[in-house]
């Protein structure tokens, strides 16, 4: 693994951050923000580790499956309250605190759409 800034890929991330913004900001309804916004996140951390980390494109989609699904195995398991962080704005904003079997499909789903795409 080599670190190595990728510009193209630091535009993608930027644009899809601006869009999980607004779907966050704007958007209060019961697909594109629960779901839609889930499926484009795991697009926004792949492109956002690409833009400075240099790794095959299969293992770089496969690592951030498995680290989405870790944080909703996380949050089933009340990760949050066990650290003892209910307080935490902040932790319970990171790791989140509702577990949804939904988002497992839509991370599988956004790794999906990130495999064939490289096809």
């Amino acid at each position: 693994m080599q670190f190595r800034f990728n510009r193209q890929s630091a535009v993608i991330a930027f644009g899809l951050l601006m869009v999980e913004i607004a779907i966050a900001l704007w958007v209060h309804d019961s697909v594109v923000r629960p779901f839609i916004g889930d499926v484009l996140v795991i697009g926004l951390l792949y492109f956002l580790l690409r833009s400075v980390v240099c790794v095959r494109h299969r293992t770089l989609v496969y690592g951030i499956w498995l680290f989405a699904i870790a944080i909703e195995v996380a949050q089933g398991l009340g990760l949050v309250s066990h650290l003892g962080l209910n307080d935490s704005r902040l932790a319970r904003i990171v790791l989140g605190t509702t577990f949804d079997p939904l988002d497992m499909l839509a991370y599988t789903l956004g790794a999906a759409l990130l495999l064939l795409w490289r096809r």
